[in-house]
């Protein structure tokens, strides 16, 4: 299903409800978020551009995260009534996400301030919104500036931009807003390798592969923040000479670009490589490419959780997350784990090196 389907579905299960007028806004919840660390060492440069655009991304907890966990434990217990007995993201939602009402109270939030919902999750965990730097500066009253990081690692790439103190929300949606993600992107994700010679030893794929098992009929999802190119891809296949779908070399490749995505940006290998090692390990399975944009984590995790798609993820980029943020991924993942789509949707970390 096509990410704007989705969208469109999302958005028409969203009803009107009365704005939170400005009297709510005076009192306001701070949210568990501080400026990221790196901003004390990186150059200022002033107000950010308040016309910018960004990609927010709101989440909320899990009404009853206890239950949650348990249900996730049982799901995979061979000796649990519930084995194997996995939801849909909708009953994720409906189980143990927070009520209707309260979503909407989100959703009208972010409307009244003139921010463009694009995708409320599912499962009620996230709400993703498109909003300029002026919109969410007032929304969740703080201040938005440019920097100039020093970091050796940022060299090739230094500018970044970060909200300057914490966030707040209006009262009424304290407890319900947990974080939003999207206000910095000194947060971006970091490459890690491993030899693809040595990927099914690794993962134990090996005989697996070897008796005929490459994919067939299975679906993986590969989150993805950095530049790749699918020619690269087709040159990977040719020269090992993987088997290919009987309509031919990466006609089981799909990419779904999110908030404008990083896959037709500056290579940098880990794209490519996350790619060609789950090529390596089942070659005819069913790809799809969720290609995020930065550090957009959350964003690319709740189309993940919502597609359903996917038996197995694979992230392999490690992150330094603020705790909020954590928390948020954490809640996706635990979505993941209770979900079906043709069996289950485990997160599993190949990394690959040609």
């Amino acid at each position: 299903m096509s990410l704007t389907v989705l969208k469109r579905i999302a958005l028409l299960a969203i009803v009107a409800v009365p704005s939170i007028g400005a009297s709510s806004q005076q009192r306001s919840a701070s949210l568990d978020m501080e400026p990221p660390s790196a901003v004390q060492h990186a150059i200022r440069l002033g107000a950010a551009d308040t016309s910018r655009v960004l990609h927010l991304a709101v989440s909320m907890p899990y009404a009853d995260e206890s239950a949650m966990q348990e249900f996730v434990d049982s799901v995979s217990d061979p000796s649990s009534p519930n084995y194997r007995h996995f939801l849909t993201p909708e009953q994720v939602g409906q189980r143990f996400g927070l009520p209707q009402s309260q979503i909407r109270k989100v959703v009208s939030f972010l409307q009244s301030q003139g921010m463009k919902v694009t995708l409320v999750g599912k499962n009620r965990l996230t709400v993703l919104a498109d909003a300029t730097v002026g919109q969410a500066q007032k929304a969740f009253n703080t201040s938005i500036e440019q920097f100039v990081s020093t970091k050796l690692e940022d060299a090739a790439d230094p500018y970044r931009f970060a909200f300057t103190s914490t966030p707040t929300v209006p009262a009424e949606l304290g407890g319900i807003v947990t974080a939003v993600s999207g206000m910095e992107d000194f947060t971006r994700p970091k490459k890690s390798y491993l030899s693809p010679s040595q990927a099914r030893t690794l993962y134990g794929t090996a005989s697996m592969y070897s008796g005929g098992m490459r994919g067939q009929g299975r679906t993986i999802g590969i989150s993805s923040w950095d530049g790749f190119r699918l020619s690269n891809a087709s040159a990977f296949i040719s020269y090992y000479a993987l088997p290919v779908p009987t309509a031919g070399a990466l006609t089981n490749v799909k990419v779904e670009t999110i908030d404008g995505g990083s896959g037709t940006g500056t290579q940098k290998v880990e794209g490519d490589m996350d790619i060609q090692c789950s090529l390596a390990i089942a070659p005819l399975a069913n790809i799809i490419v969720y290609d995020g944009y930065g550090g957009d984590l959350i964003n690319v995790l709740t189309l993940e959780v919502n597609d359903n798609t996917a038996d197995i993820i694979t992230e392999s980029y490690g992150w330094g997350l603020a705790a909020s943020t954590a928390t948020s991924a954490h809640t996706l993942h635990l979505s993941m784990s209770a979900q079906r789509s043709h069996t289950r949707i485990r997160v599993v970390n190949p990394k690959c090196l040609s």
